[in-house]
Formats: C-alpha cells, structure tokens, sequence
C-alpha cells in the first residue's frame, strides 16, 4: 500500500494525469485489516486522495480510521505506531507518526478533522525527542508465510514538516527540528 499509495501522489505532484475514479480503485484496492491499524500507511494513503477526491466515500473512511487510531496522553489525542484493540490503552504517542498525520491531515476537510489538529500540533512543537524510528510491518501472506517488513522513519524532517504547517508556526522549533535534519546529514556521502 504505502509504495503504491507514495508513488501515485508522487506522479500527481508532478503533474501526471490519473482519473479520479483509478486512483480511487489503486488506492482501495490495497485497503486492508493492516492499514486501517497503521497511522503511516493511512496517512500516506491519504495524500493522493485528499489531493484529487477530498470528497469521496474512500478519503472520509480513511481519515475516520487515521483520527481513530489515537490514543489520549494527558488528555491530547495524539498517534502510536498502531492502533491494537487489545491493548490500545497501554500505547504511546509517536512523534513521527504524530507528526505526518497532522501534515496530512491539514488538508483534509475541515468536518471531519474539526480541532483535532490543533491539540496535537503543540504537543509537536514540545517534542524533544526527534530521533528517527524503525516501524517494522508484517502481513500473513498465507496460511504458512509471513511478510516482515522494516521501514526506517526520519521524524526530524515530518516535525519539520508538521511545525511549518501550524496555523502559526514557531519559528524557534522549527529551526531545533531543522538543526537536527542537518545534524544527520553527511556531506562526504550527500546521505541523510
């Protein structure tokens, strides 16, 4: 879903035309139990779709699924890594997954979202901890094969991203989350 998903919005930022209607059907095609319990693919699933069908049946269900996914810490709903019915309680906030819900959700429609952004937004602002995070994803294939895969996650550069956003960004942490972008970076290599 998120390869699928990432490279569909990246061929409409660049101005590749794709109907609505296809990009609807390649995006819920790959709507499954899995991505409805994962903020990062629901958010990357989001981006093509709020870009070309704010609107449609599919973005509304997948932004419901993206704010349902939030757990309460000190009374903000804020995003973990997944969303577990067994033991969602016991989770923690993610700053990354945080981060790039509320960068995608920016977009959404306003009534769906209400003030929900807001809350999280300052609860970014405080982050100190910008580390990035491993997240790893597995999906039974069939009955005897399992598919485990490990996706590395740059949470400095989605608070970026999520601070420049707010409805008034604070230029002092964006320039702290910025300092760490470029604290991560080689120049020998031109690698983050």
């Amino acid at each position: 879903m998120e390869a699928t998903a990432a490279t569909i919005d990246a061929l409409l930022r660049a101005g590749v035309g794709i109907k609505v209607d296809d990009v609807l059907r390649m995006v819920g095609d790959l709507v499954d139990e899995t991505t409805l319990a994962r903020p990062s693919i629901l958010s990357i699933a989001l981006a093509p779709l709020l870009r070309v069908a704010p609107d449609a049946d599919l973005t509304a269900t997948l932004v419901r699924a993206l704010l349902g996914c939030r757990v309460p810490i000190n009374g903000v709903p804020l995003w973990p890594e997944k969303r577990l019915h067994r033991d969602q309680p016991l989770l923690t906030p993610s700053v990354f997954h945080t981060a790039q819900a509320l960068t995608v959700l920016r977009t959404a429609p306003e009534e769906l979202v209400g003030d929900d952004v807001a809350a999280a937004e300052r609860w970014i602002a405080d982050a100190e901890d910008l580390n990035g995070t491993t997240e790893i994803i597995r999906r039974d294939l069939d009955a005897d094969h399992r598919e485990d895969l490990a996706f590395h996650r740059f949470t400095s550069t989605w608070v970026v991203r999520a601070l420049a956003g707010a409805a008034v960004p604070d230029r002092r942490r964006i320039e702290h989350a910025l300092d760490y972008v470029w604290s991560r970076y080689d120049p020998a290599l031109h690698l983050w």
